[in-house]
């Protein structure tokens, strides 16, 4: 249930970044994330008879998709310690920050190496080919969001609002400038040994600075990207009539 749980709590993100199809994402009336919890259920299910019942198999897997994590939120506590305290509470918290990260990189190799033999290696294997399938989806046709489909995304299809929709948001156009350098990087690359094609791609919008798009002051501010949307005229009323002017304006 926790599995589900955070199947739906990821998909709707994901699909926002440009990692998974759009057509996933859908939200029951009810509230629930429908399309991504029968996924899980159903590669669950394969899984289970793949591994014929054997739930120890799982154990390096939920080693690895947790410490892996938290590895990487210490690192990024780390800087953002560094880039917003100073003297010695930027001195203990950076410190602090990077004996976690630390910490939990050698759990996350232990786990590898510790648990090979009774399925490491398949983890290393697995994890490596969902990384490399992530990145190949976002550099896909598919894998491209402007700012009206994020906002349709999250605003519309996710039904997501406040402070929650902010940060989705803000990831999903830093995502785009991820996708967008790494396309550039790999023209350059190609352009290295004679293959020079003409830029095809545009520059994606700038996602900013975090804080000021997360409207921590202002949790009731508009979507950061409302100034991206295209806004009707209203129909009732229309624009005002102009009058004649009377004797004493003339």
């Amino acid at each position: 249930m926790t599995a589900f749980q955070d199947a739906q709590a990821t998909e709707w993100r994901d699909v926002a970044i440009g990692e998974i199809p759009e057509a996933i994402v859908y939200r029951d009336p009810r509230g629930t994330f429908t399309r991504s919890v029968t996924i899980t259920f159903a590669l669950s299910v394969l899984i289970m008879f793949f591994v014929r019942g054997k739930t120890s198999v799982a154990v390096p897997f939920y080693g690895v998709g947790v410490f892996m994590p938290i590895m990487i939120m210490g690192l990024a506590v780390r800087k953002n310690i560094l880039e917003t305290f100073t003297g010695r509470t930027r001195t203990w918290g950076a410190l602090g920050a990077s004996f976690a990260a630390a910490l939990a990189f050698v759990i996350f190799v232990g786990q590898l190496v510790g648990k090979w033999s009774e399925g490491g290696w398949a983890v290393l294997v697995s994890f490596t080919l969902l990384a490399v399938a992530a990145h190949l989806m976002l550099l896909s046709p598919l894998g491209f969001r402007n700012p009206k489909q994020i906002h349709r995304i999250v605003r519309d299809k996710a039904r997501v609002q406040g402070a929650m929709a902010s940060i989705v948001e803000w990831q999903s156009l830093r995502m785009q400038e991820y996708r967008y350098d790494l396309l550039i990087g790999i023209a350059r690359f190609f352009e290295l040994f004679g293959v020079r094609r003409p830029t095809r791609y545009e520059q994606p919008a700038v996602a900013g600075d975090y804080d000021h798009a997360l409207h921590v002051d202002h949790p009731e501010a508009p979507s950061l990207l409302e100034q991206y949307l295209d806004h009707p005229e209203p129909k009732l009323g229309g624009a005002p009539k102009e009058t004649a002017p009377t004797d004493e304006e003339s």
